[in-house]
């Protein structure tokens, strides 16, 4: 059960009274917070800016005004001082002294809103109701579109919206097969929060409501002043509706589905178990040897926030083959419906990096000062505008700053309170399950491949089915064939489910019809984490415990730090189930009832620590770069990358380093960790040391592996310091990219033709996105490497070699690949060129303003500085 911890004062958001002035007033503020999101604040373009913009060429300043704030940080970082941290950051500040104030309106009374010179939206309400009202009002003014077009991604409409491209289609057809609520269900997720959490889930629905008209007379201006209308409007030819209460829930629909979900992966596996059982077909303890060296769930190298244990679902002892049930091999219609969620969006332009957030903290005996620092953000892509908006929110009982998403930017999601700070990286709690569903027919016929009947507890149980058509917006290149009208485009949306969840596929088990079906634990509770949210921005967070039991109404995977004036907390949030025993986590597990779920994991047991001795990632300091949790805490059953590599390491190699000089940092110095990690490639700093040791007495590439030594003794960074248009190390950047694949292939040939469901490496940088080495065969190669110098990792490859496996052999196919790199290049390195603009960051265009590209950095799009200078005043 949740706990909830609604205080009395809570209420008068319910009540909507309050003492508190609605004009623009000083607010306590102990300082130490800054904040960065490019490309700006500004989002909102109308027709007559929009005439300015395409006659004149002229951006609204706040539009990209951070971009090169940003994007300078990436190079400029090693000069960074005390004094120089504004220029990177703006201040993430209470209140606004006069000459910072750009505008204010008060769009109703007991509401005024300020602009600072950001165009970051303050707002001070005379109560809280008001408060949360103006949240609405200036997503509207700063976000409507994108806004707009999040309601129709989460319900599945966004060819309705948006016009009959494929790429349209096929996201609505991959949403419906996560979620695919009808607006009846949609309604039935918030009707049920008071029977959930009481007090507090009536204040969640009654903050809706208050921010759902604040929404809805922006609207209404926009309708009577075609001047404010956004430009996307009249340029689609698209009407605006009234925003409604269910639209928030289907946008937290899309965000726990693409952010917050984990695991699901056990198709995948069975699959790759097929593959490896093909290739070896003689020899099944090896094909099981080779599944365990790829699939590792608890690695005693990976990369861990904490040193403590938390065990959380072991593969038992003894699985019971009664549980198991393996789709046979070639019968499953449909891939993992999660990837193919997220690719269905990149598809539709709406591309967001796959858990590329990080954050960095130091507790107060290791910060210089004696305050704990904390650098933090989460990646959540590269828009124009932004998907996360930002605002200060002021009320008699809320006082908050931070970003958010809009569609539910009741509350600041990720930013501070007075005293505290917040933020979050995507985890990797495995909240997600694939069932295998037997058919059957309800008259004791043999069921077929489409039946919709499933066997449940003994009982031929029927499943929910719906079939949702709507008319597709028609394309520009569809609006006449031949010189006739065309057809238009009925887009029809199957649904079906088992109590178990959206069924998503259809496949045989020993030649028997089956369906697949998907188990999330946030599914009809997506928009419940809205009550975590209210009890920070209200404060009534005012140390670790009371931030752990905040978060524990947080449904979704996520890992999320705490920074106050005094301590370093972390919580890994998740609704997480707690498995029958007998259940083999790694496969699909038989729906018919013996084997469910048995409750969910209570607060004490999840992940979550006070930084001090023995808790953090290292002495004194904590990381999470969407790396494991915790020792004891098994990776989920779709992440084959919690190996002895991970990127992690880039932060805490550069903490560590920092702290063996004088035992402290520095806020700057986290700064520069951070910034430093952001640039550097992860393969070359890791793996070139064990190359270099293996290829020490290869002459006949030594000239090759000396570019390679000056480019890692120099950091190993994919940086264009001097800004002309090549990246530092050249020649060296462009031979290790040229040799990587080339080397797997050497190295790893055990695995290069097995479906492994993870890629070589990270696609995010080559896909213009931001952001990269989430997730590659680093691990793998880094154990070959070492088993290859006769070392002896924790947990060893067993059917994976380099070469023959001694030192001789694997320098021999590294030399080899190598000098085919060389060869591919041709032989002056003084040509060999990296096109650095193949890997720059792209702001995808989410209207009518498109931005210019930065170079590419692995770093969080939303990101804060804290350091906290004192404790709240009351």
């Amino acid at each position: 059960m949740k706990r909830a911890i609604v205080a009395t004062s809570l209420l008068v958001l319910m009540l909507g009274t309050g003492a508190a002035s609605s004009q623009v007033e000083p607010v306590d503020d102990p300082g130490g917070f800054w904040s960065i999101l490019p490309p700006g604040q500004e989002g909102h373009i109308g027709l007559l800016e929009a005439a300015d913009f395409f006659g004149q060429g002229n951006i609204p300043p706040t539009y990209v005004d951070q971009r090169p704030m940003y994007d300078r940080l990436a190079r400029e970082w090693p000069s960074l001082t005390a004094e120089t941290i504004s220029d990177y950051f703006k201040p993430e500040a209470f209140g606004l002294a006069p000459g910072d104030i750009v505008s204010t309106e008060e769009p109703k009374p007991g509401v005024t809103i300020a602009r600072d010179l950001y165009g970051v939206p303050h707002i001070f309400g005379a109560t809280d109701r008001d408060a949360v009202w103006g949240a609405g009002y200036v997503t509207a003014d700063d976000r409507m579109f994108f806004t707009d077009v999040l309601r129709h991604v989460g319900r599945a409409r966004l060819a309705e919206f948006l016009g009959a491209s494929e790429g349209n289609i096929n996201e609505d057809l991959a949403v419906a097969r996560v979620a695919g609520y009808s607006e009846e269900e949609l309604q039935l997720q918030l009707d049920q929060l008071p029977l959930k959490y009481g007090a507090l889930g009536e204040l969640t629905i009654q903050a809706l409501h208050a921010y759902t008209e604040g929404i809805n007379a922006w609207i209404a201006q926009a309708r009577l002043d075609p001047t404010l209308m956004p430009a996307e409007y009249p340029a689609l030819q698209v009407p605006l509706l009234d925003w409604k209460p269910t639209d928030s829930v289907a946008v937290a629909v899309l965000v726990q589905a693409t952010f917050a979900a984990s695991g699901g992966g056990e198709v995948r596996n069975a699959q790759l178990l097929q593959a490896i059982q093909e290739k070896f077909p003689g020899d099944p303890a090896k094909a099981e040897r080779l599944f365990h060296d790829l699939l590792v769930r608890e690695d005693p190298e990976a990369r861990v926030s904490t040193e403590a244990s938390f065990p959380y679902q072991p593969t038992p002892a003894v699985v019971d083959p009664e549980a198991v049930a393996i789709p046979d091999a070639g019968s499953v219609t449909l891939a993992d419906p999660i990837v193919t969620l997220r690719e269905a969006l990149a598809e539709a332009g709406i591309t967001i990096p796959e858990r590329m957030s990080n954050w960095l903290a130091v507790d107060a005996e290791h910060a210089e000062g004696g305050i704990p620092i904390g650098v933090m953000g989460p990646q959540t892509g590269y828009f124009a505008p932004e998907i996360l908006m930002e605002m200060a929110l002021h009320g008699p009982t809320i006082n908050s700053r931070g970003a958010a998403f809009p569609g539910i930017s009741l509350s600041v999601l990720l930013g501070r309170g007075i005293d505290f700070a917040w933020s979050a990286t995507s985890s990797d709690a495995d909240n997600v399950d694939v069932r295998i569903e037997r058919l059957c027919e309800p008259d004791g016929s043999d069921p077929t491949e489409a039946s919709q009947h499933y066997m449940l507890y003994g009982q031929c149980t029927p499943m929910y089915t719906r079939t949702d058509r709507y008319v597709a917006k028609p394309t520009a290149g569809s609006l006449e064939r031949d010189g006739l009208p065309a057809e238009p485009t009925v887009v029809t949306l199957p649904i079906e489910r088992t109590t178990h969840g959206p069924v998503f596929g259809r496949a045989t088990v020993d030649g028997e019809p089956v369906a697949l079906s998907l188990q999330r634990s946030t599914f009809f509770g997506e928009f419940d984490s809205a009550a975590a949210f209210l009890l920070l921005n209200t404060n009534r967070v005012h140390d670790p415990e009371s931030f752990f039991e905040a978060m524990n109404y947080v449904t979704g995977s996520f890992n999320w730090l705490y920074v106050d004036h005094t301590n370093v907390a972390y919580y890994q949030s998740c609704l997480c189930p707690q498995r029958a025993p007998g259940v083999d986590p790694e496969f699909p597990t038989w729906g018919t009832g013996e084997w469910e779920w048995e409750g969910f994991l209570p607060l004490d047991e999840h992940v979550h620590v006070t930084l001090g001795p023995g808790t953090g990632t290292g002495d004194g300091y904590i990381t999470s770069w969407n790396n494991k949790a915790a020792r004891a805490w098994t990776a989920s059953d779709s992440n084959y990358s919690y190996g002895s590599v991970y990127r992690s390491q880039s932060l805490d190699e550069g903490i560590e380093e920092r702290l063996a000089i004088d035992g402290s940092l520095s806020v700057v110095e986290m700064i520069q960790v951070m910034a430093d990690a952001a640039t550097m490639d992860l393969r070359a700093r890791q793996l070139l040391p064990e190359i270099f040791e293996l290829l020490a007495d290869e002459g006949s590439v030594a000239d090759e592996v000396g570019l390679l030594e000056a480019w890692l003794a120099d950091g190993a960074n994919r940086v264009d310091v001097d800004q002309d248009g090549t990246y530092e190390h050249d020649a060296a950047i462009t031979l290790f990219d040229a040799w990587w694949n080339r080397m797997l292939d050497a190295v790893l040939d055990e695995i290069i033709d097995l479906p492994v469901p993870l890629g070589r490496d990270d696609g995010n940088r080559l896909g213009n996105v931001g952001s990269a080495f989430q997730g590659g065969w680093y691990g793998w190669m880094d154990k070959a490497l070492r088993q290859a110098l006769g070392q002896a990792p924790a947990s060893p490859l067993d059917e994976i070699d380099c070469g023959d496996g001694t030192a001789a052999g694997c320098a021999s196919v590294l030399a080899s690949s190598l000098q085919a790199a060389v060869e591919s290049l041709g032989g002056d390195p003084s040509t060999w060129h990296t096109d650095k603009a193949s890997e720059q960051i792209e702001f995808r265009a989410v209207g009518v303003v498109a931005v210019d590209p930065i170079d590419w950095q692995n770093r969080p799009t939303f990101q804060q500085v804290v350091q906290v200078q004192r404790e709240r005043l009351s």
